[in-house]
């Protein structure tokens, strides 16, 4: 039965992103030249934060007593990695989790690790979206209101009491009861660490994308950190398989409070969406590679 669900899910993630892809044309690039140095190097950082992804999965599930080899949670990753285009947020959780139940898991304590991971994976990227915003110093009141959710999100993800009031309103918004795990302060601590340094992987790639795309100045740090924020409130949107539009349009909107022209911010929108791609094609192909040579 796990591995019947494990074949749809990755059958109808494919499918639905091949769909959204060609209904909304995400497969034209809208420029006509690129820096290929910047292109090169923001997409070895992409790769790299991918590979991260790859061992926070592992490290979360070894420190909840699960120890699986590297292989093993390449291929749960990758063969997921399309899942979040199914419409229906539990997908994305539910894919790796229904992977790594092949191997001894019980897949009930499979998913509310993965769900868990994903709390944190949000959590870390709205932490850095928020000090993006902040830092580009647009608007003062605004950027102290910023920094406010920045403690707050802070505090909720890493004090054990705050911690499970977090869980409890997560649960409420998806119906569902969720107990936080008992992870101590010094395990949270690196796990969060290893997913600050895994958007930083990315969002040090879409700054070198959107340099490639726009040969103005640009803040660094403002224009990396846009990119979590659009990812998560694209995760966090319930009307859009994938974040589909809804990372775009946050993306467009954040990209043009720290002062990119429309058009610029549009173009480095649709093509983040391809590169993106890119490396979730790579890391699934990887994935495929790894199923074949286990039955080599």
């Amino acid at each position: 039965m796990t591995k019947l669900v494990c074949h749809l899910v990755t059958i109808f993630s494919i499918l639905f992103v091949i769909f959204y892809l060609f209904k909304i044309d995400f497969l034209t690039i809208p420029v006509d030249e690129l820096e290929r140095g910047s292109i090169v190097f923001s997409l070895l950082l992409l790769f790299l934060g991918f590979l991260l992804a790859v061992w926070n999965w592992k490290y979360l599930l070894r420190l909840n007593g699960y120890n699986l080899g590297l292989s093993q949670c390449i291929y749960s990753v990758g063969m997921s990695v399309f899942a979040k285009y199914i419409p229906g947020k539990i997908w994305s959780s539910l894919g790796r989790a229904s992977l790594v139940a092949q191997y001894g898991i019980p897949l009930q304590h499979a998913v509310l690790v993965s769900i868990h991971l994903q709390i944190l994976f949000i959590s870390s990227g709205l932490i850095l979206g928020f000090v993006g915003l902040a830092l580009s110093g647009k608007y003062g009141l605004a950027n102290l209101s910023m920094y406010v959710m920045v403690v707050i999100l802070s505090i909720l993800v890493i004090l054990p009491k705050f911690r499970r009031l977090l869980y409890r309103i997560i649960g409420k918004l998806f119906k569902k009861d969720i107990e936080p795990i008992g992870l101590g302060i010094c395990p949270l601590l690196k796990i969060m660490f290893l997913l600050f340094l895994q958007w930083g992987f990315w969002s040090l790639g879409f700054y070198f994308l959107s340099r490639a795309l726009v040969q103005n100045e640009m803040p660094v740090l403002s224009i990396s950190f846009a990119f979590p924020l659009s990812v998560c409130l694209g995760i966090l949107s319930v009307i859009s398989p994938g974040g589909i539009g809804v990372r775009e349009g946050v993306l467009v909107g954040a990209l043009g409070i720290m002062g990119l022209s429309l058009s610029d911010s549009t173009n480095i929108s649709l093509v983040s969406r391809i590169w993106f791609l890119i490396g979730e094609v790579c890391i699934f192909l990887k994935a495929v590679i790894v199923k074949k040579m286990k039955r080599a």
